[in-house]
Formats: structure tokens, C-alpha cells, sequence
């Protein structure tokens, strides 16, 4: 064990500690890392994102989860997305979403570079995930990653742009509009 280590939490004690927060916090390799607060800018194209969800799911095949489920993607890492969807199960005491099947995030210029790289690359690595989907903050602008038919990543995402683009959701075999993210969302003449 390197000098330090015994200063790490496990996922145990970063769930219990977590719970007693008054803001949110994420553990990367047993370090809690404090996570922005969210704008009302942010918190409205993610609830656009779960309405959708929530209209167009069956809610009796999926669970649909907000920012409050752990998703662990290590022996000492612990992520929150904006947004996951599960197959529905009955055990509701579950504080993970390690079923998820989809995982959405809502890029605000100061955390766009976790959700590209570090959070990608761990949510790969879950079994059961079949898509990816980054929302930008500032443009009307989504990045998709799904697997292929042989359970690939791409090392790319697919980009869809503008207020007419349409986004494939891969596990529900359903697109999702950027008009509908992006509702009573106004960005300035650059975007």
C-alpha cells in the first residue's frame, strides 16, 4: 500500500459519508471531489431530457433515475450522471445504478472535460450500458456514444447539431429531437 492510501475511502464509507453532504460530491480513486453547484440553465435541459424520457419509456420495462443514484465504476470511484434508465427491478432500496442502460450528462463549460474523458472511459466499462449522450450547455449540440452490434465503443461520438437534429436513442430504438432538449432554452447569436 502506497503512503496516503489509508486516508481513501472505499465505496462503503464514501456512501455512508456522502449521505450527510449538503452538497454533491462524486469519489475519484478514494478522494471525494466536490461537484459545481448546477444552474437553472443546466437543471432545465436535464429535466427536458427526462420528460421526454419519462413520456416516451414504458415506465413498467425502465426505471428512470435522476442525479441521485451512484453509478460505481471502480473499487474506489463513484460518478453521478444528470440521468440514467434501468430495466425496471423491484428492489428499491438500491442506492446504484450499475444496471444502467443509458446514461445521459448535461456538459456545463467547467466539468465538459470529466464528462469527455474520465466519466466516458469508466462508463465503458459497465456491463449493461448501451449509450452515452453528453448535452451541451452552450449550443444546441449533443454527443452520442452507443455500442455496435459487437459491443464496441466508438472512439468517436456521433454529433447531431442544431434545433432540427435528432438524436437515436440506441436501447429504446427511438430518436429524441434537439428542439426537445433544448425547450424554453435560448442561446446567444454564436450558438
Amino acid at each position: 500500500m502506497e503512503e496516503g492510501d489509508a486516508d481513501l475511502m472505499d465505496l462503503a464509507a464514501f456512501h455512508s459519508w456522502v449521505c450527510t453532504q449538503e452538497r454533491r460530491y462524486e469519489l475519484v480513486e478514494g478522494r471525494p471531489r466536490l461537484l459545481p453547484l448546477e444552474t437553472a440553465f443546466h437543471s432545465r435541459i436535464s429535466m427536458n431530457v427526462m420528460r421526454w424520457l419519462i413520456t416516451s419509456l414504458d415506465r413498467n420495462r425502465y426505471d428512470l433515475c435522476s442525479c441521485q443514484l451512484a453509478i460505481e465504476t471502480g473499487e474506489r470511484t463513484v460518478r453521478f450522471a444528470d440521468g440514467t434508465v434501468m430495466p425496471f427491478a423491484d428492489d428499491e432500496s438500491s442506492f446504484s445504478a450499475e444496471r444502467a442502460l443509458f446514461i445521459y450528462e448535461i456538459a456545463s463549460p467547467e466539468i465538459l472535460q470529466l464528462d469527455l474523458g474520465p466519466k466516458r472511459a469508466e462508463y465503458a466499462t459497465l456491463p449493461n450500458l448501451v449509450q452515452y449522450l453528453v448535452a451541451s450547455e452552450e449550443a444546441p449540440r449533443v454527443l452520442s456514444w452507443s455500442r455496435d452490434d459487437g459491443w464496441n465503443w466508438p472512439s468517436e461520438p456521433e454529433t447531431v447539431s442544431g434545433m432540427s437534429g435528432m438524436v437515436r436513442l440506441a436501447p429504446f430504438g427511438l430518436s429524441m429531437s434537439l428542439a426537445e432538449v433544448y425547450d424554453r432554452v435560448s442561446f446567444g447569436s454564436d450558438a
